[in-house]
């Protein structure tokens, strides 16, 4: 928990009432620390998949200031040091299941609420993720 009020993260409750993750224990919205695998970045809105991969892109982007730069480096050089568990291996990015397949943010998407669908709905394909399918 230390490590991600240090950086600056939200902190996750395994207790919350919010919306579960499909893909592990945390809420909808958490985010990684560090992947594993990195995806890239969401194809709607453009966040990245984790907070190493963030820092990253600010340490390469010539546009930042030297100082903002080295910062993200040494950040990203400590969540890599101090993460005990290593790399999260559960992505929080999903694939819209509607058809068009992209891979986006959980922000970016919601789920069916009939039980027995469950599809993953992108914000493009329907205005409203989380409302029923078109087809119920």
């Amino acid at each position: 928990m230390r490590l991600e009020l240090s950086i600056g993260l939200r902190i996750v409750s395994v207790a919350s009432r919010d919306r579960r993750h499909p893909n592990h224990p945390f809420r909808w919205a958490s985010k990684n620390l560090w992947c594993f695998t990195c995806t890239g970045n969401c194809e709607l809105c453009g966040d990245t998949c984790c907070a190493v991969n963030r820092q990253l892109e600010v340490a390469l982007d010539k546009d930042q200031p030297e100082k903002a730069r080295v910062r993200a480096v040494e950040r990203a050089s400590y969540i890599c040091r101090h993460n005990g568990l290593g790399p999260d291996l559960a992505s929080t990015f999903l694939r819209c299941s509607s058809g068009c397949g992209r891979v986006v943010c959980p922000e970016c998407c919601g789920v069916c609420p009939e039980a027995l669908c469950q599809d993953l709905l992108c914000r493009e394909c329907k205005s409203d993720p989380w409302a029923s399918c078109d087809w119920h």
